[in-house]
């Protein structure tokens, strides 16, 4: 049972631009069993307020967010 749980569980990736380098990369959010269950649930949330951006490639704390996208967590 606690597959079928996990495989129920949403996934939602953050498409992030540095205002440094303007490479983007990618940060996930496990909504998890209670969690938000589409992205419009995530935006009104505040789980993304809470995330920490620093680029991988520059290190620089400053980013846009882009896009986000969803999935079920494997």
């Amino acid at each position: 049972m606690g597959l079928a749980l996990q495989a129920s569980s949403r996934v939602f990736a953050l498409h992030i631009r540095c205002s440094n380098c303007l490479k983007e990369s990618v940060q996930e959010i496990f909504g998890g069993q209670s969690g938000p269950s589409d992205v419009e649930e995530l935006i009104e949330s505040g789980l993304i307020g809470q995330v920490r951006y620093s680029c991988v490639h520059c290190e620089s704390a400053i980013g846009q967010l882009v896009a986000i996208t969803e999935g079920e967590m494997e």
